[in-house]
């Protein structure tokens, strides 16, 4: 059995109350008694019951981080990211891989509201998100990255997705390259079918939009290489690629090399995120950097310090590598 207040009040012959009292820095406990207290607790090993603390200080330092894939270049950084600043502040991080699954998701969240965690960050797998309603009625804090749902009042963070694929769009138009084809990652993600419609609405705005140069792919990480395949059976030129992720762009690259397709000579290809997978397989890939570290600090604020909702967007950053 564990060392108990009740042990250490015996062994310093003081109430179990001013032993509590001073182990939670109560202002009436004499200093020199608290650093007493404190010692001797250390030097029996006692650990507090942070589950019995945080029922009665409603608070239990605790964050639930909800991601689809912890493997992604950009989710692994995002949670080291995250676990980092929630540290420093002595915050301690329940991370949660749902594999892209909406059944994980909800059993996760359920879950998380039963630790009492003080709030929820998450990146949501699908645009179905009803069953965070229920999560609400708790008073828990949630926060979403990279997904701005409208049919739920919590706060978003993510890059502006509109500009960075602007920026994409007009880095290739200088290069006079003009057949943009367009890989997706998921008609259920938010992100995907924010950056398409941007892809479209921009390329629409200057003639130059094939609906013949798109490849959404119906499950949610198909790979750019299968995508690629798609696009080549159709036997409709295209000069350049614009990929939902770094993993597709990579993929896309993968095959066009095979088939002795230059790149970027012969195909341009920007991807989306700067993952670490953007700089092997002997192309360095352009692509667009989302701000982690800030994404990061945001989210902990918010789901800390602030209780208003709100739609933070963050600018992009482009990143021009010999991919194009």
């Amino acid at each position: 059995m564990g060392v108990t207040l009740k042990n250490i009040a015996s062994q310093l012959g003081l109430s179990y109350t001013t032993v509590s009292r001073a182990l939670n820095n109560h202002k009436e406990i004499k200093p020199s008694t608290r650093k007493l207290v404190k010692e001797t607790a250390d030097s029996m090993g006692y650990v507090p019951n942070s589950i019995a603390q945080g029922l009665v200080m409603k608070k239990t330092k605790t964050l639930g981080l909800i991601l689809p894939d912890i493997t992604d270049g950009f989710m692994a950084e995002l949670a080291k990211e995250i676990e980092i600043v929630s540290s420093r502040a002595g915050y301690t991080i329940f991370l949660c891989n749902t594999n892209w699954s909406k059944e994980r998701t909800r059993d996760y969240v359920k879950k998380l509201i039963e630790r009492r965690v003080d709030g929820i960050i998450m990146i949501p797998t699908s645009n179905d998100i009803s069953f965070l309603e229920a999560a609400l009625k708790y008073d828990t804090r949630i926060i979403f990255i990279g997904s701005n749902l409208k049919t739920i009042n919590v706060t978003s963070i993510q890059v502006d997705n509109y500009k960075a694929i602007k920026i994409a769009i007009f880095h290739l138009l200088a290069k006079n390259k003009k057949n943009i084809a367009y890989l997706g990652g998921g008609k259920e993600l938010f992100a995907n079918e924010e950056r398409f419609s941007a892809f479209k609405n921009i390329l629409q705005n200057n003639d130059l939009f094939n609906p013949k140069l798109v490849e959404n792919s119906h499950e949610i990480r198909k790979d750019g290489y299968l995508l690629v395949e798609e696009l080549l059976k159709k036997q409709i030129k295209f000069d350049s690629i614009i990929a939902f992720n770094d993993i597709i762009a990579m993929g896309a690259i993968k095959r066009l090399k095979e088939l002795n397709i230059r790149v970027p000579e012969d195909v341009a290809v920007i991807g989306f995120d700067d993952s670490p997978i953007s700089r092997i397989l002997g192309v360095e890939l352009s692509t667009i950097k989302q701000p982690i570290e800030e994404m990061a600090k945001l989210a902990f604020d918010e789901v800390i310090k602030n209780k208003d909702n709100k739609n933070i967007l963050l600018d992009p950053i482009f990143i021009q590598r010999s991919s194009s």
